[in-house]
């Protein structure tokens, strides 16, 4: 199974999507995802799937979720552990861990020369698979410093293959790229 938390959330057995509901359960799997393989105390999630707005029901609302989460995914993805629960989740079935990896790995090749192939070096991969994160979950707390820290991620993997297109000589194929990213990032 894979999950992509980078665009729409998607979980994926093979080429098909295994329909995931909407609302909090949604959101719970995606905040879940976001800290995949460590435990998210039951209070933490509440607070990240409400805010300063939680419902006396808050709790058992997370258990219900919880309950029919572990229908939709495999055996063994969906661990209770006190204090909370955990989604283990190899690192490659999980596109925001390759996203992760890969942008690292780039930012050890900073310092490299580039290719004198014409080969981009590092962030190519990265920006392949980087899509607005959690867009869809805007109105959540938990979405917004995580979703701000993902674009932050993507916009230096961006950086990065545009430095090796510079070093590369495709200064002019650049021109009108870079001018929609000053007009959006002005002060990068």
């Amino acid at each position: 199974m894979e999950f992509r938390i980078l665009g729409p959330l998607e979980v994926r057995d093979g080429d098909s999507e295994v329909p995931v509901r909407g609302g909090k359960q949604h959101a719970l799997l995606a905040l879940l995802l976001v800290n995949a393989n460590r435990t998210l105390a039951i209070d933490r999630i509440v607070d990240e799937l409400w805010g300063e707005d939680v419902p006396e029901s808050a709790h058992k609302m997370v258990q219900i979720s919880v309950s029919w989460l572990r229908k939709v995914l495999p055996r063994g993805t969906l661990h209770t552990r006190p204090p909370g629960y955990a989604v283990i989740v190899e690192w490659e079935r999980l596109d925001l861990h390759r996203f992760e990896e890969l942008v690292a790995r780039k930012r050890v090749r900073h310092s490299m020369p580039v290719d004198p192939s014409g080969r981009r070096p590092g962030s190519g991969g990265a920006l392949a698979l980087a899509r607005p994160a959690l867009a869809e979950f805007a109105s959540e707390p938990f979405a917004q410093p995580e979703g701000a820290r993902l674009e932050d991620l993507r916009v230096y993997a961006l950086e990065g293959r545009i430095e090796a297109d510079l070093h590369l000589g495709r200064h002019g194929e650049l021109v009108g790229e870079l001018e929609a990213l000053i007009a959006r990032y002005p002060l990068r």
